[in-house]
């Protein structure tokens, strides 16, 4: 039978102990028996992995939950009544640091999306500025995988191209994330340009199993001077010691002059991403907590288009997904059989008729740099979310 052609993911797992009397343990037998013989520094983008090593989503699906389940963090950004521009840094690195979502690995990853595969939704503001966030993702390239996101709300816009490569690392998985990503604040025109931390998941074949974030989160804004870092420290070795999930950083503003660099140290960080986060003002050492990723108070007003289009990954994926809802792994693999046979048979048509094939809603500027195509995305939106110009949800 064919096999899942690619490992790559957008969304955080982690792994799990093996327990016999879990169907979870069998999984993570087979993952140690894929990736026993691999020597470190293997790539693994070409992995292949069937029907019950899949989670019943596609990637863009689980990209854009996660972003929306703490969409209140993005919503306060469309805002323009913040003035001071440290308070606006630290808005944006908080909702950088709220998209980093904790989620248990029970063995299975989800679908690698298409060429031209799509994910649309927008969800409710709870900010006092009125409105939806809008959000799209769009599969922009298949070998090597690239996918384009584009959100918005009022006053901010988010958008973003990366490639995961994730690499056997001997005891551990690690999924390096290339690419760009930008918060940009109209009102005040401000670009953040925003670097992003890997994924190890550890414990592969013997140590603490889990997963973590490692490196470090860094978002810089030219047009202000101001420069934030928050580095995720990784568990000691195999896992066994030291704290898991553990952040600091710093907040500074950084005035160049020539070669010389001025900088000056607003706010440090300190913490755990997956528990509470404290900022401290050095100026006055008082602490407080800065981001708690606890409060899952905001319940987001989820719309996706209904019924789904052709290219949504709801429509892609529907019988595969239905099938492992169901447990039935040889229909499962059928199904995705039938996908990739499409996807070979649409490749073919588009060789053979000298047809390049270009993404609809972005448009490429160099290998990872695509930008969204403003009018082509407006009328997707109006469309698919049955969106009223004249209201203030447009």
């Amino acid at each position: 039978r064919r096999r899942e052609r690619h490992f790559n993911s957008m969304a955080p797992q982690a792994t799990v102990e093996n327990d016999a009397s879990n169907p979870e343990a069998s999984m993570g037998s087979e993952w140690q028996k894929m990736l026993g013989s691999l020597k470190s520094g293997t790539d693994l983008s070409n992995l292949s992995v069937g029907a019950r090593l899949l989670q019943p989503a596609s990637t863009l699906e689980k990209s854009l939950a996660s972003i929306a389940e703490r969409g209140q963090y993005f919503s306060k950004l469309g805002c323009a009544s913040v003035q001071d521009p440290v308070d606006r840094m630290l808005d944006v690195v908080r909702y950088c640091v709220s998209a980093i979502r904790y989620e248990k690995f029970d063995g299975r990853k989800p679908y690698n999306p298409v060429l031209g595969e799509t994910m649309t939704c927008s969800f409710e503001s709870n900010t006092s500025t009125a409105g939806r966030v809008h959000m799209i993702a769009e599969q922009v390239s298949h070998h090597p995988p690239i996918t384009s996101a584009y959100m918005d709300h009022r006053n901010a816009t988010f958008q973003a191209t990366w490639k995961g490569k994730p690499t056997f690392m001997g005891n551990s998985i690690e999924i390096a994330f290339r690419g760009e990503r930008f918060v940009t604040l109209k009102h005040f025109n401000e670009v953040y340009e925003i670097e992003i931390p890997k994924i190890q998941i550890r414990g592969i074949l013997v140590g603490k199993k889990g997963f973590e974030w490692v490196g470090k989160l860094r978002v810089d804004c030219k047009e202000t001077e101001l420069t934030a870092k928050v580095n995720f420290r990784a568990a000691g070795f195999l896992g066994m010691f030291g704290d898991w999930y553990t952040v600091d950083g710093a907040l500074k503003r950084v005035k160049k002059g020539g070669k010389q660099k001025d900088k000056n140290l607003l706010k440090t960080f300190r913490g755990k991403w997956n528990d509470k986060m404290y900022i401290i003002d050095e100026s006055t050492g008082a602490e407080e907590i800065f981001y708690n990723y606890a409060d899952t108070s905001y319940k987001p007003d989820m719309r996706y288009p209904d019924p789904p289009l052709p290219h949504e990954s709801r429509s892609v994926w529907r019988d595969l997904t239905q099938c492992l809802e169901q447990g039935d792994y040889a229909g499962a693999n059928k199904a995705k059989n039938k996908v990739e046979e499409e996807q070979r048979e649409l490749r073919k048509k588009r060789k053979d008729d000298g047809v390049e094939w270009t993404p609809q809603f972005f448009e490429k500027v160099a290998e990872l740099s695509y930008r969204p195509c403003e009018d082509a995305l407006a009328a997707h939106l109006l469309d698919a979310l049955a969106l009223d110009k004249t209201s203030s949800e447009y």
